[in-house]
């Protein structure tokens, strides 16, 4: 599995599409840059680093930047490829698809990352934006370059999708929900595990992998993150606000929520306020 993380949208190096005969082969090398390499017609293999991946009609190979790679086709190929600069880590960390920042900072300087796996099936909707990336390079358009990374992540996002399970997809969602609709009843680990019929550890792992926190974690930060609305909409007495989050002692919520946010509730409020 590979972890890609991107710093800003402008990603895109060069793209094309390219037709091999035969027997072709490439000496191999290494780049700075990464690739993505989608085969659309015949078959063709590459050698990356120590592993050989084997690449059929309708499936792409991420090719990390400082890895030697070698192709060669015995029967001939229609290939796609695409350069891109990012920083690839393997890792066996579980793939997210849905992080949600509904409750969190505001994360402006933080990458966009994607986990994949080093080869994988492409879709229609892959297709689509690799098509359109293709399309977008012979059109002269200011916006061109914008609009090809868009696409790129686009078709990255749709890849990153299929590496997660639909259905532990939608247990972690039903259990987020479950979190924010009950929240001043102080939901556990436990409750949830009786809810929804699972074992504390199925649930820890299924939702982790969605929303690259634990439960406990999410349910302390939806919390807080309620606080904030209340000390800036209303005039509630802060104990008021602590049990209306799911917090019984004021104290313990004063203290997590100084952790997060580095100011007292009370200090907060008048901030957000200007006073």
């Amino acid at each position: 599995m590979y972890k890609i993380s991107f710093h800003d949208l402008m990603t895109l190096e060069m793209a094309g599409r390219v037709s091999e005969a035969p027997g072709w082969n490439h000496t191999g090398r290494t780049l700075d840059r990464s690739i993505l390499c989608y085969v659309e017609e015949g078959s063709c293999s590459f050698l990356i680093g120590n592993n050989r991946i084997e690449l059929n009609p309708g499936n792409a190979v991420i090719i990390p930047q400082d890895v030697f790679y070698a192709p060669y086709t015995q029967n001939g190929c229609l290939y796609q490829y695409f350069h891109f600069h990012a920083q690839i880590e393997e890792t066996d960390e579980p793939p997210a698809m849905s992080r949600s920042y509904r409750y969190t900072e505001q994360m402006e300087h933080a990458p966009a990352v994607f986990y994949l796996p080093a080869s994988f099936p492409v879709d229609s909707s892959i297709r689509f934006c690799l098509e359109g990336i293709l399309s977008e390079m012979t059109r002269i358009d200011p916006c061109s370059n914008i609009k090809m990374n868009l696409s790129f992540f686009e078709a990255l996002t749709h890849a990153a999708e299929r590496s997660v399970n639909p259905s532990d997809r939608t247990l972690a969602c039903e259990i987020e929900n479950y979190i924010l609709e009950n929240l001043t009843h102080q939901p556990t680990l436990s409750m949830l595990a009786d809810h929804f019929g699972y074992t504390k550890q199925y649930l820890i792992r299924v939702f982790k992998k969605q929303f690259l926190t634990t439960p406990a974690a999410y349910i302390n930060d939806a919390k807080l993150s309620r606080a904030v609305r209340y000390l800036t909409e209303s005039d509630m007495h802060i104990d008021d606000i602590a049990r209306r989050c799911g917090f019984e002692d004021g104290n313990y919520f004063s203290r997590q929520f100084k952790k997060k946010y580095q100011l007292t509730p009370s200090d907060y409020r008048r901030q957000s306020k200007g006073i």
